[in-house]
């Protein structure tokens, strides 16, 4: 039923296997970052200011991280120059927090468009903390 709901507003269907279920965002945060620590010398990108429970998590699934900027200036948008300066062929997903924590932005249409079109760029994949 998840799976049929998400795909109302897509351009294909999901089926019940694209879709996971956690009891709640600390268990898919565990759960998300768990995976990725299975590559050896992988790194996730994660946001400055941003929720430290990322970083913890990562500490003990012995994930490295590397931090971009979010800009106060702009809104608190991301640095997009600053992510790519900051991937390797080891950043397996960056994570993006919309409505930010702690800073309380809220990410434009455009601007998420831009976070997608640089990780398409890239080649990793957005984790999007909503």
């Amino acid at each position: 039923a998840i799976a049929e709901s998400l795909s109302k507003d897509l351009p294909y269907t999901l089926s019940p296997d694209d879709v996971f279920l956690t009891v709640g965002c600390t268990q898919a945060i565990e759960v998300i970052i768990s995976v990725l620590a299975g590559r050896p010398g992988a790194n996730v990108l994660l946001p400055r200011p941003g929720y430290p429970y990322y970083e913890t998590c990562a500490s003990f699934s012995k994930l490295k991280v590397r931090h971009f900027d979010l800009l106060p200036d702009k809104g608190w948008e991301v640095d997009l120059a600053g992510v790519e300066k900051l991937a390797d062929e080891n950043t397996m997903a960056m994570v993006i927090i919309n409505p930010g924590n702690p800073c309380g932005n809220v990410f434009s249409y455009e601007h998420l468009k831009q976070v997608a079109e640089t990780a398409k760029k890239l080649g990793i994949m957005v984790i999007a903390d909503e």
